[in-house]
């Protein structure tokens, strides 16, 4: 059996980035059921989402978050942006204020949202560290960073991956290597499926799942973002569905090779 088929498939994790923004309370409420009646039981928000509102809303659903008897999994982030810090006591505000707008005791994962390169890394370590056995604390912390992903297996890191669509090509992210890769891919999708060809974000999120080093037995994730209803129904629809046609992953690894001196490091 294939490693592709027999490996366990990475989990779902719902990004509430547009909670707040481009989602109001009833379309975040109505976006959070359908996700938790597809048996997907982790949400991803941050301090920084929406100014705030993506906790506030999350907190008045009602799921009891962070309770013993909740099978909802939440994390949250605290970040170094806009007179913010990662200095002992902003990561401490920062959750506590979270914790508020979640109207939860505890979350289940905190993130570092990005580095804070004016502070020691030692210090922010710390105060995470020292949150960990706090009734208000975090059971686990991380950092938003970018790693090779043979590192990541060797050390057997969990790993969540967020953008595992990119940004359109039609803004400042415009590079002529990108359009010359996407045609690769949209020939080879063509050539495999035909009239029944998936979308390009479909088969982004089934090589995600499938083909990429994302591991489920690590407690590896997908975090899927969404501005609607629908446009989460699709997204579910393809981390359901199964691997690719080799000739399209070889498709995507070609163009990989065409633009991947343009990518910057994230987060360094």
């Amino acid at each position: 059996m294939s490693r592709q088929l027999s490996r366990a498939r990475p989990a779902t994790v719902l990004g509430a980035m547009e909670m707040g923004r481009r989602m109001d309370a009833p379309t975040s409420a109505a976006v959070t059921r359908a996700f938790l009646e597809r048996g997907h039981t982790e949400i991803d928000t941050a301090f920084l989402y929406s100014d705030g509102q993506s906790e506030t809303i999350l907190g008045g659903l009602g799921l009891r978050l962070g309770g013993s008897d909740c099978r909802v999994k939440i994390a949250t982030k605290a970040n170094p942006w806009i007179g913010n810090s990662l200095k002992p006591d902003s990561v401490r505000s920062q959750l506590e204020t979270s914790l508020k707008r979640l109207q939860c005791p505890r979350v289940d994962l905190f993130y570092l949202h990005a580095p804070d390169h004016s502070t020691p890394v030692e210090e922010t370590l710390r105060a995470c560290h020292q949150l960990t056995p706090a009734p208000q604390g975090c059971r686990v912390w991380g950092g938003a960073v970018a790693l090779d992903g043979s590192l990541v297996v060797a050390s057997s890191v969990t790993l969540m991956v967020l953008t595992p669509v990119p940004p359109s090509p039609l803004n400042s992210f415009w590079k002529q290597h990108h359009f010359e890769g996407i045609a690769l891919v949209e020939k080879a999708l063509q050539a495999a499926y035909g009239a029944s060809a998936p979308s390009m974000t479909s088969a982004a999120l089934r090589w995600m799942y499938h083909h990429s080093q994302l591991q489920g037995a690590h407690g590896d994730a997908v975090i899927l973002g969404m501005s609607s209803l629908e446009q989460l129904e699709q997204n579910l629809a393809a981390a359901e569905e199964g691997p690719l046609e080799p000739a399209v992953v070889d498709a995507f690894n070609q163009a990989w090779h065409l633009f991947a001196h343009e990518c910057p490091n994230y987060f360094i």
